[in-house]
């Protein structure tokens, strides 16, 4: 499948009008493989009494939730001509494998699986519909969210894809970085909790535009090295295997 990089416009719950309280991010290797990091949106309080929104900051993001793992594209249902996809998460802020007895996976989760249809609007953005967990009741509910693609890179030709996973010991538990283009995302969850970092590149430059924990200590990927896939490399202290590289 396409690689992509998007940013969440608007979440609406039905019959609420639609809303965004949050930064999302995700990015999307060939493989399938996804990164999907949102975060509490900053507000700055102006002198009139008025609010502006404020980009995250390195270190002074609220996550609100974070995930990683793979997406899977299903046939329409049936009388529907639009695309629909699984998303089966391996890391999951919101059931964090560190606060359960073993880190190697998730605790249980009894909520149906998170899938979505896609309709492409009039302008380009991505209409997303399906059903999840609403935090606010707790309860599955109809969601609806508008998403628009970004351009992958400044750069001209195909754009870099890299997606590692951590293989080393248990301790370390698990953790993800992806990088598409312009933008990376990461995320851990071991001893020390769950930490995300998200970095991206502007004017040659990288930066970090949200970290948190030991997000900070993933690798950047802003060196021009080579990776092979399925290959294991060293990488900021730990092993990591090669699951995408193009």
């Amino acid at each position: 499948m396409d690689p992509l990089v998007s940013t969440r416009l608007s979440l609406r719950w039905p019959p609420e009008p639609p809303t965004e309280e949050e930064e999302v991010l995700v990015v999307q290797g060939r493989s399938g493989f996804f990164l999907d990091l949102r975060v509490k949106q900053r507000r700055l309080e102006l002198a009139d009494g008025s609010h502006k929104q404020a980009n995250a900051a390195k270190g002074n993001c609220e996550v609100t939730w974070a995930t990683a793992g793979w997406k899977e594209v299903l046939a329409p249902r049936p009388g529907e001509d639009h695309p629909r996809a699984r998303f089966t998460p391996v890391i999951d802020s919101r059931r964090p494998a560190s606060s359960s007895r073993s880190r190697t996976s998730p605790p249980p989760d009894d909520s149906p699986p998170d899938e979505g249809s896609f309709k492409t609007l009039p302008n380009g953005d991505v209409l997303e519909r399906g059903e999840m967990v609403n935090p606010e009741t707790g309860k599955i509910a109809a969601y609806e969210e508008v998403w628009r693609r970004l351009p992958l890179s400044q750069d001209d030709g195909p754009p870099r894809i890299v997606i590692l996973e951590c293989v080393g010991d248990e301790a370390d538990g698990k953790a993800f970085v992806g990088r598409v283009g312009d933008y990376k995302l990461g995320m851990v969850d071991g001893a020390g909790g769950f930490g995300v970092v998200r970095r991206e590149r502007g004017d040659g430059v990288w930066r970090a535009v949200c970290a948190t924990g030991a997000g900070r200590l993933l690798p950047t990927l802003d060196g021009v090295q080579e990776y092979v896939e399925g290959h294991t490399v060293q990488l900021a202290g730990r092993a990591w295997r090669v699951l995408e590289s193009s």
